[in-house]
């Protein structure tokens, strides 16, 4: 089942996933990693665990664009292609409505991209990395 996409995606100025786009999974995973130092100290019944901070967001989604013909799909396909950033840029996150709320996904660049078309449809799964969510 394939749902209208609850959130606008930009990044490096390049839309990724915008409101007339749908996704099968519905909103975008954000996962979050931080580095943990563990320390077992000496008598002790359990490690320690230490937060050092280097906090990184990965945002992954799946972008389904509808198209007239499954030419314009492989047309699409080439264009977003050519089109995505290479370069760490700042990843916004636009909520839905008349002033949705803006999340910026700093430093981000595409560590994963894996574009298909299946009939008319242009189907791209991104993954994003990125530092700070804010």
């Amino acid at each position: 089942m394939v749902i209208p996409a609850q959130r606008k995606i930009v990044l490096g100025g390049v839309v990724l996933l915008d409101w007339s786009d749908y996704t099968p999974e519905g909103e975008p995973a954000i996962d979050r990693a931080q580095e943990v130092q563990v320390v077992k100290p000496i008598r002790a019944a359990f490690d320690v665990r230490i937060p050092r901070g280097n906090v990184s967001h990965v945002l992954t989604f799946t972008r389904i664009t509808v198209c007239t013909t499954a030419a314009a799909a492989r047309a699409l396909m080439a264009s977003v292609d050519a089109a995505l950033p290479t370069a760490a840029g700042d990843c916004t996150l636009t909520e839905p409505g008349e002033g949705g709320a803006v999340s910026t996904l700093s430093n981000a660049v595409i560590t994963a991209y894996r574009p298909k078309t299946q009939a008319a449809w242009f189907v791209a799964e991104f993954q994003i990395s990125g530092g700070q969510l804010s």
